[in-house]
């Protein structure tokens, strides 16, 4: 049996701050939420903010988008390494 996937991304809404206080606040929404894994993609600049108002939580932390290479000059590029 497939368990539900429920992701969403806000583009380039939200700042670092509004991010945890989302976060924050959607984490007490879904807090009794057991059969969907749940996951939120903020903007790159609030992964990792967004990560620590989440942890301990039922919550996901995803990159919104990555680039293929490990490294190189990809100018505003994120790799996988670096969302690591």
């Amino acid at each position: 049996m497939r368990h539900p996937f429920i992701a969403g991304n806000w583009k380039m809404f939200k700042t670092v701050h509004d991010t945890v206080v989302y976060v924050k606040e959607f984490r007490s929404l879904v807090k009794d939420i057991e059969d969907v894994e749940i996951v939120i993609a903020p903007p790159f600049t609030a992964v990792h903010a967004a990560a620590e108002a989440a942890r301990n939580s039922n919550i996901g932390v995803a990159a919104q988008n990555l680039h293929w290479e490990r490294d190189g000059a990809f100018t505003g590029e994120v790799s996988g390494p670096i969302v690591k």
